[in-house]
């Protein structure tokens, strides 16, 4: 079933929360203030931001730039709650762990317990932090690191590794880590590297491991912009893919993007789509859309935009590498084979392969489930935008990495 639109205008995107949230954890270790440009309001931002405070991090606002000015030394005996950001989670138990003799306890949600942490927590008890799960926080006692080999098991989360490389630093030993097959969400390691890069500290990675340098320490610089959340951005850039007017979203002037959901471009590209990017933006646009065969492992968080695309495009279409996507705010396996087929969809999950055929008729009055699950919501706010009567259960958690998501949705006319 083919269907479009014919909406204009321009989204301007705030900052990734992906790239801001490493400079933040960055940020703690500097001894000079950094002015922070283009960050995020999202929940996810906020989360970090709060809980850095409760660690000595000070933050001084001045216009829409934020100015971060380091601690001394982190404060002790904390009380920490990261609520459902799995990214802060990972990131300040990392940043708690790694500093010798802190003593800090983290609260989560419910549902951000059922997701994987516990393979970092073993990886930082064997360095010697202390780390005990109680009925509402998990207490954590920091230890200094040394570097050294280990190996790590990266086919779960890349957070893992990130959160250890951010607080590599001033180490007496080279840091070797072996990342034991397969390494899923490989360009957001790229994306951390990068970051740290920015801020003077280098590393080395290949197809199984990471290298660092002892005595790297991370430099001062005065200022930071943030690019564009690309994330965010595919959502409207699959609007533009079934749809005949000229829809634009922000660009980044400033050199390589860093987050790897930029190129879902390239996806769009195959299926069919015209884009063009200029100075006003990047322009996605309907030319033709066809199903394809493709490997989603680095771009896990676009495959619930990518399964709605397919209901409208021509011919099957074939997802590989997805199998980490059980372990994200959903289960989004489990998720959008249930949710889809009250569509009619026929959409199986086998042997590792998301199959998506397009749909046949218009479905009738149906309401979709989003598992409070920001990635559901604007992947099926799509199908609402198709389908107007199409109802959504839930969509306040798309607050978590966009909170002014409708404004800018409801904005194209």
């Amino acid at each position: 079933m083919e269907t479009e639109v014919n909406l204009s205008g321009k989204v301007i995107l705030e900052g990734s929360k992906a790239v801001e949230n490493r400079v933040l954890i960055i940020a703690t270790y500097l001894t000079m203030p950094l002015i922070l440009r283009n960050g995020s309001s999202c929940d996810d931002i906020r989360t970090m931001l709060d809980n850095l405070q409760l660690l000595g991090l000070r933050l001084e606002r001045d216009g829409k730039d934020l100015k971060l000015l380091p601690p001394d030394r982190l404060n002790a005996n904390q009380k920490l709650s990261v609520q459902d950001s799995g990214t802060a989670w990972r990131f300040l138990l990392g940043r708690t762990a790694l500093t010798k003799n802190l003593q800090t306890s983290i609260s989560l949600s419910a549902q951000l317990a059922k997701r994987p942490w516990q393979g970092l927590a073993e990886i930082l008890e064997k360095m010697g932090a202390e780390i005990s799960e109680g009925d509402s926080a998990v207490s954590v006692k920091g230890t200094s690191w040394r570097g050294g080999w280990m190996k790590i098991d990266a086919s779960i989360s890349s957070q893992y590794i990130s959160a250890l490389l951010l607080n590599a630093v001033n180490l007496p030993q080279d840091l070797h880590l072996e990342l034991q097959e397969p390494v899923v969400s490989r360009p957001y390691l790229d994306m951390t590297l990068q970051v740290m890069q920015e801020f003077g500290v280098t590393g080395r990675i290949d197809d199984d491991s990471i290298i660092l340098e002892k005595n790297q320490f991370y430099r001062n610089r005065q200022y930071y912009e943030v690019e564009p959340d690309f994330s965010t951005a595919c959502c409207f850039w699959a609007l533009g893919a079934l749809n005949r007017g000229e829809i634009y979203t922000s660009r980044w002037p400033g050199g390589k993007v860093l987050q790897p959901d930029y190129d879902f471009l390239k996806i769009l590209a195959r299926m069919g789509a015209v884009i063009e990017i200029n100075d006003t933006g990047i322009m996605v646009q309907k030319k033709y859309l066809y199903g394809l065969e493709t490997e989603m492992s680095d771009l896990p968080d676009q495959v619930p935009t990518l399964a709605v695309l397919a209901l409208f495009a021509r011919g099957r279409t074939a997802v590989h590498g997805i199998d980490h996507l059980r372990y994200k705010e959903s289960d989004r396996i489990t998720a959008l084979v249930t949710e889809l087929r009250k569509l009619g969809a026929h959409i199986v999950y086998d042997q590792g392969t998301l199959v998506i055929d397009p749909l046949r008729e218009k479905p009738g009055k149906v309401k979709l489930l989003t598992y409070h699950d920001h990635r559901l919501v604007m992947a099926f706010s799509l199908i609402q935008r198709l389908l107007p009567e199409i109802q959504l259960e839930e969509t306040a958690s798309v607050a978590k990495s966009c909170p002014d998501f409708f404004r800018a949705w409801h904005s194209l006319k």
